[in-house]
């Protein structure tokens, strides 16, 4: 996920729901949204920002509830279309085990970690592991 654009912010807003005194003077808190910008063969395209969830009147600290929701919003909001490491888990787990050799839990404390070790890897092996690496990074195994 791209960390440099949020898609969404907490901002007060205009949007009037009831029309009484209360929602015409009072300040209306709103998580809003915004698409990422995208890049067209003529430029940018900066998508428009919308409010998406208006915080009642009712709550004493609409400010902080709205800032957590837009965290939470924010954190998983790519998760369908862009954590491909969450697709990607079974097959690296898979491709790690089968690259572990099978006496891993014999090899003497004393060794240090940047020892060398000779490994037998088949061919299948590393292939799988490359192609969980590549599904982890969103290309085509």
């Amino acid at each position: 996920m791209s960390r440099t654009h949020q898609y969404f912010t907490v901002k007060s807003t205009a949007y009037l729901r009831n029309l009484s005194r209360e929602d015409i003077w009072g300040r209306q808190i709103a998580v809003h949204f915004q698409q990422a910008p995208k890049p067209t063969p003529t430029g940018t395209s900066v998508g428009m920002i919308y409010p998406v969830l208006l915080l009642s009147l009712y709550i004493e600290n609409r400010q902080e509830i709205a800032e957590k929701v837009a965290r939470i919003l924010n954190a998983h909001w790519e998760d369908e279309e862009g954590n491909h490491m969450a697709a990607a888990a079974p097959d690296m787990l898979a491709a790690l085990e089968g690259l572990m050799p099978i006496n891993l839990g014999a090899i003497p404390a004393a060794l240090a970690d940047d020892e060398t070790l000779p490994c037998d890897v088949t061919i299948g092996e590393l292939r799988a592991a490359r192609d969980a690496i590549l599904k982890a990074k969103g290309g085509a195994a």
